[in-house]
């Protein structure tokens, strides 16, 4: 016979021959045909244990026939119900072995349990998620080969991670334990816990060694996502210097490791494909530290599918040799802010990464958190970086560095950014805008800013360095003039008013942006920069002129309004009244009846790319993006905004800051749109709206929106990928069960994509 799910609303429990027996209509139903001498039953309590306790009253809803087996004359069905064992071992009874006698003859002395069984998964798998689950609890045997199968069938649900963990190696084990915590924020904490305690197991992240990487082709896909952010301690199993680990199927730089769950280290990335591959797991930045050698430009450029939304930062340190101070407080300060980060130096270690990568430690110590001074002595921190990363600093001067950095950043006296209003006074619309503000003040962050904004149509003229300033002028007069940019911006520091007097000449009227700052938060601002030439030449030639030089207040007699900075969020208060940016309207999307898919030509194959054929989710939709200042906003499809939905969504708070605040210029690049399911409350992704693509905005294909979501949370599933599917798949892929394992698929969505794009898609649903 086939596995079969009893319906319980063809069940009761009641008293049968002195004990307590499952009986009725759905239990006949199993066994058409079946005649035995006495009513088909499943005993729950003997007569015996029935006078010495009283009758219990578990949950009919999760009982399951397996198969039929003959011992002899006996003849009688496996079947698994864990809620009477539960229910059982609640009044201090043994664990029984639930069954159903087929047969006249009987004999209480033989083993009637699920361990008569031969093991046959297919069959099994037919009673779906909760029914392979159940399987699990009754089947100590079999654990590993029904984990597996309920996380291949059923990859959106958490609870095969779950089991998995439970009976795999410690690597898998936390592998399966991340997943399941993407999946289902509420386990998170307790998740948390479990990784902590494994942490001198085994290595951080969903990389393997090749002896793991064989384990199963079918399963590892499933498995090899980036952890969601899940603590941020210290991961002290140590590294193997020899072994390039493999993240889903590409090999890693050698010597591949995470110390934090946001801090890794490897040799240099060879390729864009590594690149992509250290997205993926997670990485925003790739900290350069070779001053010999530099990765090339175009593997950072954003252009979809062939570049990665990673940003690589060079400081460039001589071969074993250390960084300056300065540098060193730069590289905390940026890695501090956020993101996660590839630290790397040469192909041959020489230090220059581990003298880094110390410095990291003594700042962050064993919990990960940064304070304003160091948590570790040099000592400290240098033994528990060997820990894990063996000759991580070879020289004396190396180690010297790191203890005279740690006493530097003792002294260090940091001021606060301050927080003010933006103020406006006179004409503001003018769209010529005079920059006026020491370096470090944040004029150019505000240039590129506004021009990320407004792509195409900001024209900038800055310092006049090594050319003429009657050129510049005539460069500046021509754009004022000509009207052909929505902006033109003087990024100078245009600090007095004889400065001014020649460019305000040049135009008719202009708009003064006055980054209103002490000089001392300039000056730690420059100090903080990281990969900035400019920064170079300001510390190097300027630093000395411009604090002789005394800022003189614009005035509405010099210009037409006048915009005053003075903080931060200020900024981008200028830029959001300068230049809006409207929110993306929900991805359009065209419905096809499945009925009518062999007759429809919108299915046929296009040239430009490939397609991919993902389960078309019910539930609510939404909008989710961040405003100017950073903040999450959250609009659902059509309607107004629920309780419920705020509710879910605040658990994804920080993943969903991990996908969209990736610019920091231009908080309001990214839009992802979603699905929030009804059944779990889980919100699954469906598209991402990227608008400064350099092959212009547009939503970006499946690739891109996995390697951008890094895991943490779960994109609408793939069914298949494809150059054209014919009506026969479509039809199965229709009706096969939802990945949630919560019902049927209601219908598919099908994208066509190129180069890191979506251009087109369609639902093909059931009417």
């Amino acid at each position: 016979m086939r596995p079969v799910h009893l319906d319980p609303a063809g069940l009761r429990l009641a008293p049968y021959r002195g004990g307590s027996a499952v009986l009725g209509p759905a239990l006949d139903a199993a066994f058409p045909g079946s005649s035995p001498p006495h009513p088909l039953h499943i005993t729950l309590l003997t007569p015996a244990e029935a006078k010495t306790h009283p009758a219990p009253t578990p949950s009919l809803e999760h009982i399951y026939v397996l198969n039929t087996v003959t011992r002899g004359q006996v003849t009688f069905a496996v079947v698994v119900w864990v809620h009477g064992n539960a229910a059982r071992t609640s009044l201090g009874l043994e664990e029984k072995e639930f069954h159903v006698t087929l047969s006249a003859a009987d004999a209480h002395d033989i083993p009637k349990g699920i361990s008569q069984l031969p093991l046959d998964i297919d069959e099994i798998a037919e009673l779906g998620l909760d029914g392979l689950d159940h399987v699990f609890l009754a089947a100590p045997s079999w654990h590993t080969s029904i984990a597996e199968r309920m996380v291949i069938d059923y990859p959106a649900n958490f609870k095969g991670y779950v089991r998995l963990a439970a009976v795999s190696s410690p690597k898998l084990a936390c592998m399966a334990l991340a997943r399941a915590a993407a999946l289902n924020p509420d386990l998170r904490l307790r998740i948390v816990k479990e990784l902590r305690r494994r942490n001198t197991e085994t290595s951080y992240g969903p990389t393997l060694g090749k002896d793991l990487a064989t384990h199963s082709a079918a399963l590892l896909p499933h498995l090899s996502y980036p952890w969601p952010v899940l603590g941020t301690g210290f991961w002290p199993h140590p590294a193997d210097p020899d072994t390039r680990p493999l993240f889903q199927d590409h090999t890693l730089p050698d010597g591949f490791s995470f110390l934090y769950p946001r801090v890794c280290t490897s040799s240099a990335p060879q390729s864009i494909v590594d690149v992509h591959a250290l997205e993926a797991l997670g990485a925003t930045h790739v900290l350069t530290l070779t001053a010999e050698s530099w990765l090339p430009a175009e593997w950072f450029d954003n252009s979809g599918s062939e570049t990665a939304y990673i940003e690589n930062v060079h400081v460039p340190i001589p071969h074993r040799q250390v960084p300056t101070l300065s540098e060193m407080d730069a590289i905390f300060a940026n890695v501090n802010k956020g993101g996660t980060w590839l630290v790397h130096g040469a192909d041959t270690n020489d230090g220059r990464a581990g003298t880094v990568l110390a410095c990291l430690v003594a700042m962050f110590g064993e919990d990960g958190q940064a304070e304003e001074t160091p948590k570790l002595d040099a000592l400290v921190a240098l033994r528990l970086l060997r820990e894990a990363r063996p000759h991580s600093v070879l020289s004396e001067k190396q180690e010297r560095f790191m203890a005279e950095w740690i006493a530097h950043c003792w002294s260090l006296h940091r001021l606060p950014e301050p927080t003010t209003q933006l103020e406006a006074t006179g004409d503001t619309s003018p769209r010529v805008l005079v920059l006026i503000g020491r370096h470090g003040a944040g004029k150019s962050w505000f240039a590129k800013a506004l021009a990320k904004r407004c792509p195409g149509s900001v024209m900038i003229v800055g310092e006049d360095h090594g050319e003429s300033r009657s050129s510049r002028i005539r460069e500046f007069s021509s754009y004022a003039g000509n009207g052909l940019a929505n902006f033109v911006v003087l990024d100078r520091c245009n600090l007095t008013v004889a400065e001014r007097a020649p460019w305000l000449v040049v135009c008719n009227k202009a708009v003064a942006v006055w980054f209103d700052y002490e000089e001392e938060l300039c000056q730690q601002r420059v100090e903080e920069r990281i990969d900035d030439s400019r920064t170079r030449f300001v510390r190097e030639l300027d630093g000395q002129q411009e604090a002789e030089s005394e800022v003189e207040p614009p005035t509405l007699d010099e210009f037409s309004g006048v915009l005053r900075i003075a903080s931060f969020a200020t900024t981008r208060e200028a830029l959001e009244r300068l230049a809006p940016v409207p929110a993306i309207d929900f991805p359009p999307m065209s419905q096809l009846d499945l009925k009518h898919i062999d007759s429809d030509p919108s299915l046929r194959a296009d040239p430009r790319g490939a397609l991919v054929v993902e389960e078309k989710l019910q539930g609510v939709k939404l909008r989710i993006s961040l405003d100017v200042h950073g903040r999450l906003c959250v609009q659902q499809e059509g309607s107004s905004q629920s309780e419920h939905v705020e509710e879910r969504i605040a658990q994804y708070d920080r993943a969903l800051r991990r996908v969209l605040d990736r610019d920091e210029r231009f908080p309001q690049r990214f839009t992802l749109f979603g699905v929030l399911t009804g059944d779990a409350g889980l919100f699954f992704a469906t598209d991402l709206y990227d608008r400064e693509a350099l092959g212009g905005p547009g939503f970006v294909s499946r690739d891109v929106i996995e390697r951008l979501l890094c895991g943490e949370i779960p994109a609408a599933p793939v069914i298949k990928r494809c150059a054209a599917p014919t009506k026969g798949e479509i039809l199965e892929m229709s009706g096969g069960r939802n990945a949630t394992g919560n019902g049927r698929r209601e219908g598919v969505v099908v994208r066509w994509e190129e180069r890191g794009y979506c251009f087109k898609r369609i639902a093909i649903v059931k009417r």
